[in-house]
């Protein structure tokens, strides 16, 4: 989700929050390390977890419908897949 682009409409203020929140992301899920494989357990764990963290900030940060609305672009991308 929050490697996507950001959603349209955003204050700026929104923006530089979603675009910290992405930065968050890839620290924590470890994204910008060559060396992380997909197949590793560790490498799983640390995605999902940075996963959960930045769902929680976001549903903080711009609210549950905003949180709702964009698991339901996450489900129909899925799909499309």
């Amino acid at each position: 989700m929050i490697l996507q682009p950001p959603p349209p409409n955003l204050t700026p203020q929104q923006l530089a929050k979603y675009q910290d929140l992405q930065q968050q992301f890839i620290q924590q899920a470890g994204s910008n390390n060559p060396n992380q494989v997909p197949s590793n357990p560790a490498s799983v764990k640390r995605w999902q977890d940075a996963q959960s963290k930045s769902d929680q900030l976001y549903q903080l940060w711009f609210g549950s419908q905003a949180y709702m609305n964009l698991q339901m672009q996450r489900a129909l991308q899925q799909q499309k897949q």
